[in-house]
């Protein structure tokens, strides 16, 4: 099907050339009929995109200049000049594309722009030029002098490569836009530029020079081909039509073959190269914005690694520090001094451990992306509640619970659970056998506060004092230094005082979601 379509294009293009070369042949007495040669162009423009291999390309190049002999046969040319000249248009089409090498589906950088340049513009129409000057000398016109006439061929020509040949290039290409969005803008330009040239007093055509540059930022990598293709086809049919800024310059006595060289000179030597650099600068901005996002993956990933490992070191940590304290304490049996000391070497080097990972966790949670933390206390609140539902049935406790729901604090709801817990658990274990422990969030001025008690009314003196002497040497008890060290970094506290039910009575103090707290 493809290749159907390929053979199908090749002769729709053999008969384009043919009518190209008869026309320019017919109408070289129309106004500035002689400004451009697209017939070059357009068979360059085919076997670079549907010809790359190199003989199909010779054969499509062959054809064609068959049939642009015939196109000046047909008009009256003399032979030998008909086969020279089409040899001529041959020699370039074929040296514009070993000069130009592989098709590109767009100006991907100032290497392609200064290959098209070079190559297809100038090189190209150079070295026709050269070839063509005996034919020009044999058949020379008396009117028309060797050099004008030369200098009339390298323009056509250059002017062909660098408007026609790119729009036949690049304007089927694959864009950031829908072709009918694409074609838009530079239809709405070629049109201003008509009505401004039909004002012929001034010459106000020449504000469609902005205009072109604006369909080029509209559109990186077809705007400039397809705005100068439409603009060159409106100036063109003005111009055969004896209207507009060049039938007005020619009154004047200016050169208008000349004049419409120069000015699409200009604006292609303008839009191509503002093509590239935008293309560029999204390509570098694209790289930018890849590089910031792989950036952040890896700083999350970090700090998840951060988070993670302080949790796993905090985890047995808070285990084998109360183990030690318990020992230390007495509970588990008498011990001698030196026992003792070293059960609080024990302590000290945990909690060096502890503020360790409490810094790698605190720098997960701050990281960025992750400074928006939040949870429901109440939720965590519940979760302990049933984590130690059987603990309680079993010590035939009654668990009193007073919960609000709807709050949010700016603490990592997993070690908010666990500390909760802890404190649930101590106060179950502490409460006698059938007696009651209440557990309840509230709404507070700077947060949320989770309060715990028990009826524990005969130690509860104890159990306080021991853990004020506890932190007054800094030697934690259960693990309770542990967690109001965290909540102070945090924001919050953690407060022991006798309760309600007369036993001990935990507060947490929590700040709300989004607080920040100067190191």
């Amino acid at each position: 099907m493809r290749l159907r379509l390929t053979w199908i294009a090749g002769g729709l293009l053999l008969v384009t050339v043919f009518g190209l070369v008869r026309a320019a042949e017919a109408f070289d007495h129309i106004l500035a009929a002689g400004a451009v040669w697209p017939a070059n162009a357009l068979v360059l423009a085919f076997i670079l995109r549907a010809c790359p291999q190199p003989p199909v390309a010779r054969a499509v190049v062959a054809a064609a200049a068959i049939v642009m002999a015939a196109a000046y046969l047909t008009g009256g040319t003399p032979a030998w000049l008909a086969l020279g000249l089409s040899a001529v248009h041959a020699a370039e089409i074929l040296l514009a594309r070993r000069l130009l090498g592989p098709r590109r589906d767009a100006l991907r950088g100032f290497h392609d722009l200064g290959r098209l340049f070079a190559g297809g513009v100038i090189l190209a129409p150079l070295a026709s030029t050269v070839l063509v000057l005996p034919l020009l000398a044999l058949s020379g016109d008396g009117d028309t002098s060797l050099v004008r006439a030369a200098a009339g061929w390298f323009g056509a020509h250059t002017f062909g490569m660098a408007v026609v040949a790119p729009f036949a290039l690049f304007a089927a290409s694959r864009g950031a836009w829908p072709m009918w969005r694409a074609v838009m803008v530079p239809f709405v330009v070629a049109l201003l530029f008509v009505l401004l040239s039909l004002r012929t007093p001034a010459p106000v055509g020449l504000l469609a020079f902005p205009l072109v540059m604006l369909a080029v930022v509209h559109d990186r990598v077809r705007g400039a081909a397809l705005v100068i293709g439409l603009v060159a086809a409106a100036m063109l049919t003005l111009a055969s039509l004896e209207l507009g800024l060049v039938h007005y310059l020619a009154r004047l006595g200016v050169d208008p073959t000349a004049w419409i060289q120069v000015f699409f000179g200009c604006l292609v030597a303008t839009a191509y190269p503002l093509a590239v650099a935008l293309q560029r600068l999204d390509a570098h901005a694209a790289d930018a914005e890849a590089r910031r996002n792989a950036a952040e993956a890896d700083s999350q990933a970090k700090m998840r690694l951060l988070g993670e490992v302080g949790e796993e070191l905090r985890s047995p940590l808070s285990g084998v520090v109360t183990l030690a304290e318990m020992l230390r304490s007495g509970r588990l049996g008498d011990l001698n001094p030196r026992q003792r000391e070293l059960l609080r070497r024990i302590a000290d080097a945990g909690a060096e451990i502890e503020t360790l990972s409490e810094g790698m966790m605190r720098g997960a949670l701050d990281a960025p992306g992750r400074g928006a933390r939040g949870c429901d206390p109440a939720e965590a609140a519940d979760d302990a509640v049933r984590a130690l539902a059987f603990v309680a049935r079993h010590r035939l406790l009654v668990v009193e619970t007073a919960l609000t729901p709807g709050l949010s604090v700016g603490v990592d709801r997993a070690r908010l659970a666990r500390v909760i817990e802890e404190a649930l658990a101590a106060a179950i274990a502490a409460a006698p056998r059938g007696g009651r422990v209440r557990i309840g969030v509230e709404r507070v001025a700077d947060g949320a506060r989770v309060r715990i008690e028990d009826d524990d009314a005969a130690g509860a003196a104890r159990r306080l004092s021991a853990h004020q002497v506890a932190r007054l040497e800094r030697a934690p008890v259960s693990g309770d230094a542990f967690d109001r060290n965290w909540l102070q970094q945090q924001g919050g506290d953690l407060i022991l005082a006798i309760g309600e039910l007369g036993g001990l009575r935990v507060d947490l103090q929590l700040p709300a979601s989004g607080r920040r707290v100067a190191a």
